[in-house]
């Protein structure tokens, strides 16, 4: 996959080593020079573009065109947003990413068209610490200012948890399965429910074992 990532450092820098080690293609955007050196020389495989990514200008010139998925991670939430509307409605990106910094602007960036939206604590430390796949986990949405979380699981025929019930996947006590999208039909398990490849699971769980209730429903991506 080819994988844009705007603004950000040590998150952009560990992302990135995870990304590339798995095969896919980075291309960082940052419009601090000094930062755009660093990067490079931490992350050699990948393309490191200096400037302001709101340009759209900028954007085409990085080939954001190119892109399977933006991630955009700058200090500010209107930067964000403005990015991943450009990749998405200009430039056809099929999928978006972002940091929101206030919580308000959650549904802001819901309603606008951003497919995900990230707790920079919590949901991009799991993402990089477990190297989750991130076209497989979706919807990470912070409540209680990150007390709690909320996200979806696409579950693959190759992950652990397939064939499955419920009840036997042995998930930390503060972690739930809420419901289950199934061909498109909600259903609200119980004990006894089986987990099938194309589920999308609802999952709300405490940040402590977001972790390891992705690990054990993905397995390990080591």
């Amino acid at each position: 996959m080819n994988i844009m990532i705007i603004g950000g450092l040590k998150e952009t820098h560990f992302l990135t080593k995870q990304l590339n080690s798995k095969g896919h293609r980075v291309t960082i955007i940052n419009k601090k020079k000094e930062q755009c050196f660093n990067l490079s020389k931490m992350n050699p495989k990948a393309i490191v573009v200096y400037g302001d990514a709101t340009d759209p200008d900028l954007l085409d010139d990085a080939k954001v065109h190119h892109m399977d998925i933006v991630v955009s991670l700058t200090a500010k939430d209107s930067d964000n947003l403005m990015i991943c509307r450009l990749a998405k409605k200009v430039f056809n990106v099929s999928r978006t990413f972002a940091v929101i910094n206030d919580p308000a602007n959650l549904d802001a960036f819901k309603s606008l068209g951003v497919d995900m939206v990230m707790s920079p604590s919590q949901t991009l430390s799991v993402m990089i610490e477990q190297s989750i796949a991130i076209e497989d986990i979706r919807n990470i949405m912070p409540i209680d200012k990150g007390k709690l979380s909320i996200f979806e699981l696409y579950i693959k025929e190759s992950d652990p948890c397939v064939g499955i019930k419920v009840k036997d996947l042995n998930l930390p006590s503060q972690s739930n399965i809420s419901y289950i999208l199934r061909e498109d039909s909600p259903l609200v398990p119980s004990g006894d429910t089986v987990i099938f490849s194309k589920d999308i699971l609802v999952v709300v769980s405490i940040p402590n074992v977001q972790a390891e209730t992705i690990k054990i429903m993905k397995g390990s991506h080591d």
